[in-house]
């Protein structure tokens, strides 16, 4: 890097000792970008930044982590961060409550959550007067598990609730058996997997339709940096391409693991999930109404929301900015 940095420096001085102009330098424009944790969710950003998409685009990108979806949101709206990545459900929930806020784009499609259980709790009946950790009474997961139990014949009340945000601490109830089943994510679900735990419920699977995470921004900070959004999601859209294609395998799992710190058994185990099975990247990037439709429906079924306000899907998306 130095010896072609030096080599382009010298070209320029000598262009200029020749009374030629020297070609400008393009200036990069960095992107402070906030998400939760370093999780294979953001795989595509990950790609997008380690194959130079970004710096395609004139782009470099500062990661912040906040360890919680809604505090993505919040340093977001206040001016912390120029782009989040967060949940559907937490970037909805802040326009609801007046949060300057648009969702521009998504990430994930799908929830990619397994419910990991201990060896003898293979049904939802086997889970009656048993624990469940789920990550927080009011969301969509919670719904989910509970639609579940009814769906086999349960009810919420046969199970002791417990809530815990945290992934690992979750994954620690569930080994020490204290809980008997437990929401987790990669790789937390594949390491309870190896040491023996039952997959009792795929979530991913089971919520194919509902929309994870996207990528969240002000109006007014969209509105000054118009080409800095666009280069954005279009190099996280071409890294869409890069992560499904087979032959990529390898690379996608050693770009996984330095900021993730999987190991490579379970990021190759994790591309196989996603890839095969879970497929939740879309290069398109786009909302879909009906994904912002069905979480409505459910917030307003969990009580959150009230009927009859104005939940067009227009106010919560702009999709002016997705790579066309």
């Amino acid at each position: 890097m130095r010896a072609s940095r030096r080599a382009f420096l010298g070209g320029a001085a000598a262009s200029a000792g020749l009374g030629l102009a020297a070609p400008a330098i393009a200036q990069t424009r960095v992107i402070r970008l906030g998400d939760t944790s370093a999780l294979p969710f953001a795989w595509p950003i990950y790609i997008a930044d380690k194959k130079g998409y970004f710096r395609d685009e004139g782009l470099a990108v500062e990661t912040v982590y906040t360890g919680s979806n809604p505090a993505v949101a919040q340093q977001t709206v206040a001016g912390n961060f120029d782009i989040g990545v967060t949940t559907y459900e937490t970037g909805v929930r802040a326009i609801v409550n007046e949060a300057p806020l648009k969702l521009v784009g998504s990430i994930m499609r799908g929830y990619p959550y397994m419910i990991m259980s201990s060896r003898d709790v293979k049904s939802a009946a086997d889970m009656k007067g048993k624990t469940v950790v789920l990550p927080l009474a009011k969301s969509l997961i919670t719904v989910f598990w509970n639609r579940w139990l009814v769906e086999n014949g349960m009810k919420a009340a046969d199970v002791d609730q417990v809530y815990d945000p945290a992934t690992p601490n979750r994954f620690a109830a569930l080994k020490s058996r204290t809980a008997q089943a437990a929401v987790l994510g990669q790789p937390f679900d594949w390491m309870a997997e190896t040491d023996g735990f039952h997959r009792l419920l795929d979530l991913g699977a089971r919520a194919r339709e509902y929309g994870f995470s996207a990528v969240v921004a002000r109006p007014d900070w969209i509105a000054k940096n118009e080409g800095a959004m666009k280069g954005f999601l279009r190099a996280v859209s071409r890294a869409i391409p890069f992560f499904y294609d087979p032959a990529n395998r390898e690379a996608c799992a050693d770009i996984l693991m330095p900021p993730t710190k999987l190991d490579k058994p379970n990021a190759l185990r994790s591309w196989d999930y996603y890839a095969k099975d879970l497929k939740p990247f879309d290069k398109s990037l786009d909302l879909p109404d009906r994904q912002i439709e069905l979480l409505i429906g459910t917030l307003i079924e969990m009580g959150d929301f009230k009927t009859g306000d104005d939940y067009r899907p227009s106010r919560f998306v702009d999709a002016a900015y997705l790579p066309r």
